[in-house]
Formats: structure tokens, C-alpha cells, sequence
């Protein structure tokens, strides 16, 4: 069995700790400036936002983001529910819908993105440059190991 200090020191761990501190802070405020959206649901709609000038259908959402599709399909409802994307059908197939953001979903992702700016500026302000260059080159690097199926 590992031992306390084994877990708190696994890359894995540590990586996953501070992504649920950041997007604790992340929803905390999000919440303190009366949105009503969680980080989950912003991570589908920047996706979605980001990439609107593609056709993006419902079912190949979850594929492109590498989440689970019922969740992806769920978020999606949510997020048509709160206005911030719309179903659009495809013609040539009724059982496919195109998910576009609405103008008020491109408005939260623009809030969004500027609330997180400033998040990261805080959060980051005592690591400098050459540190954050090689922290997101690791992780990067971690990234596209994960994705070339060599992590098992």
C-alpha cells in the first residue's frame, strides 16, 4: 500500500488536486458574479464556441473533448435550457443536431475568459516566465503520451 507522502508526491495526484482547486476558484466566482453556469458546463460551451465555424453535432462532441457521452449530452441540455447553445438539425439526417452557441453563450464564454485571465494572473504571479514555459511544455508532453495510447 503507498504511503501518504507516496500519494502526495505522484505526478498524477498532484495534477488532479490542483485542477479541482482552480476550478473550485473558478466556479466560486463565476457564482459571485451571478453566473449560472459551473466549470463543467464552460469547459463544453468554450468548446463549442471555439470551434463554431465547424459543424459540431451532439454525438461527436464528446469523441472531440474526450468526456463521456451522456455527460457531454446532458451538459448540453443543460446548456440549452440556461440559452446558451441551440440544437440545429441537419437536414439530410433528422436523428443529427449541429450544436451552435447562442449569442448569449458567446457572451459567458467572453466573461469567462477574461474572469480566468485574471484568475490565472493571480495564481500564477509568483511563478516566472521560464518556470510556466516548462510547466506547460511537461504537460504538454504528458498530454500527447496519454493520446498516443502509451499510458496504460
Amino acid at each position: 500500500m503507498l504511503s501518504k507522502e507516496e500519494i502526495k508526491n505522484h505526478l498524477g495526484t498532484s495534477i488532479v488536486f490542483t485542477g479541482r482547486l482552480i476550478s473550485n476558484k473558478i466556479n466560486t466566482h463565476f457564482n459571485e458574479l451571478g453566473s449560472n453556469i459551473t466549470f463543467d458546463q464552460m469547459g463544453v460551451l468554450f468548446f463549442i464556441t471555439l470551434h463554431r465555424t465547424k459543424e459540431i453535432i451532439q454525438q461527436d462532441l464528446a469523441s472531440l473533448m474526450n468526456k463521456n457521452k451522456s455527460a457531454v449530452l446532458r451538459t448540453i441540455d443543460i446548456l440549452e435550457k440556461k440559452k446558451y447553445v441551440k440544437r440545429v438539425p441537419v437536414l439530410s439526417d433528422r436523428r443529427k443536431n449541429i450544436i451552435e452557441p447562442t449569442e448569449a453563450g458567446i457572451k459567458m464564454v467572453k466573461e469567462a475568459i477574461k474572469l480566468s485571465q485574471k484568475l490565472e494572473k493571480k495564481y500564477t504571479k509568483k511563478i516566472n516566465s521560464v518556470d510556466m514555459a516548462t510547466c506547460k511544455k511537461v504537460l504538454e508532453l504528458i498530454q500527447n503520451e496519454c493520446k498516443s495510447e502509451t499510458c496504460h
